[in-house]
């Protein structure tokens, strides 16, 4: 067992085969473990991330859009959020 590192308080986790997600209180969402079919959602694919690391690209397009997840889900390699404003989106 490991501690990851995120230095802010999460408020929604969930893990896929191999991977995590993250959504911490001011709406930041993070991302670790091995990426593959876009799963985290950053625009890339087939990485490993060995930490969570903040996930800009995601973070900057809710906070552009002005909405937020207020649920997360993972499965083997895709991730869905349901956001504040009813919309689901998904990656992956």
């Amino acid at each position: 067992m490991e501690r990851l590192e995120i230095n802010e308080k999460v408020k929604s986790i969930s893990a896929g085969k191999g991977y995590g997600f993250a959504i911490t209180e001011s709406n930041r969402t993070y991302t670790w473990g091995v990426e593959l079919h876009g799963c985290h959602g950053d625009g890339m694919t087939e990485t490993v991330k060995t930490s969570p690391t903040l996930n800009f690209r995601l973070s900057e397009l809710l906070t552009k859009k002005n909405i937020h997840p207020v649920k997360i889900r993972n499965a083997k390699y895709s991730t869905m959020m349901l956001m504040n404003n009813n919309e689901v989106w998904a990656c992956g």
